[in-house]
């Protein structure tokens, strides 16, 4: 009888207690609101001339990195929003190929400016067809 409770509680404890426990990083989601919150934005703008601007332009590629005007046309906003926060993900990386200088800004950003980023891209992306589309 003792060993029978023993098996029964011992056990699941054992394999209770050997489960990892990993951290999720909670995604916005960016296609929730057709509403342009103005303020994001515009942090957003500020936060790519603190960190980006000094290697990436806009509609313009440099030596140094890309142009990240059209960014989230190739990537999805929440990966490229991962990306900002350091998660490696393989065709963000490609282009190490190609501009040898690595992006530094994960090291230098927290989620709130990570979403005020990707935000901005994603409005002056919208903005930049919206003027092309004029002219074709």
């Amino acid at each position: 009888m003792k060993v029978y409770f023993v098996i029964t509680i011992l056990v699941p404890l054992l394999f209770n207690c050997s489960t990892k426990t990993t951290e999720t990083v909670e995604i916005p989601n960016f296609y929730t609101s057709p509403i342009i919150n103005d303020s994001l934005v515009m942090n957003g703008k500020m936060i790519f001339e603190r960190h980006c601007y000094s290697c990436h332009t806009m509609e313009i590629n440099t030596s140094k990195a890309p142009d990240i005007s059209d960014v989230l046309r190739y990537h999805e906003p929440s990966m490229f929003y991962l990306y900002l926060l350091g998660e490696k993900n393989q065709k963000l990386l490609n282009t190490s190929k190609v501009y040898p200088t690595p992006c530094i800004i994960n090291d230098s950003i927290n989620k709130q400016e990570a979403i005020a980023l990707t935000e901005y891209l994603k409005q002056y992306q919208n903005w930049l067809h919206e003027i092309n589309s004029k002219f074709k």
